[in-house]
């Protein structure tokens, strides 16, 4: 299940970090959406081989990579309080 294609921002409700700790691989991604509950699913570089984050990764309030570089990064939200835009990590 591989395609392209562009989603509206207005047309996305959530975005979920999924943590593969099931080790699904890259043509089962159709379990993860039916997990979920998900509309689409997009595979990122964002964990290494051993599960661990490749980068700084935050989700759910779980801190998954935090290395000793900074980066830029996003952060978005709906409710009042929330960080929206880029900001240096």
């Amino acid at each position: 299940m591989q395609f392209a294609a562009t989603h509206p921002l207005n047309k996305i409700r959530r975005v979920q970090i999924y943590n593969n700790i099931k080790r699904y691989r890259e043509t089962e991604l159709d379990k993860i959406l039916q997990e979920t509950g998900g509309s689409f699913v997009s595979g990122g570089p964002i964990f290494l081989s051993d599960l661990s984050a490749c980068c700084h990764l935050k989700g759910d309030g779980v801190v998954y990579g935090a290395p000793d570089y900074h980066v830029w990064g996003m952060a978005w939200g709906r409710r009042a309080g929330l960080c929206h835009g880029v900001a240096a990590l």
